[in-house]
């Protein structure tokens, strides 16, 4: 129903498993290319999503190769995270910089 950073996620399809998520879970899946992403709490729409992969055998093959590249990427990646932090901080490491610089 809800992960965070959707490491939970980039686990699974590290071993090529097509995740089936919502949306208060991190952004890791892109909807029908690795995974699908349902309503939070709608089982309908869960038993629908296992049901579509389990008669889709072609789909399911093909969410679970891509699903097998996506922790590859490199936003998923320690550089990656570094990058992300780094970006996050920017604008209050350049405030810092110019108040230490008024000084």
């Amino acid at each position: 129903i809800s992960d965070g950073f959707a490491m939970t996620q980039l686990e699974a399809m590290s071993f090529g498993l097509p995740v089936i998520t919502t949306s208060h879970c991190g952004d890791a899946v892109t909807p029908g290319e690795d995974g699908l992403i349902i309503p939070a709490g709608d089982a309908a729409a869960l038993a629908e999503a296992i049901t579509a992969l389990d008669r889709d055998r072609d789909l399911l093959g093909n969410m679970s190769s891509n699903a097998r590249r996506k922790p590859l990427e490199r936003r998923f990646s320690l550089e990656g995270y570094a990058d992300a932090i780094e970006t996050a901080l920017h604008p209050f490491l350049n405030e810092r910089s110019v108040a230490t610089s008024a000084k």
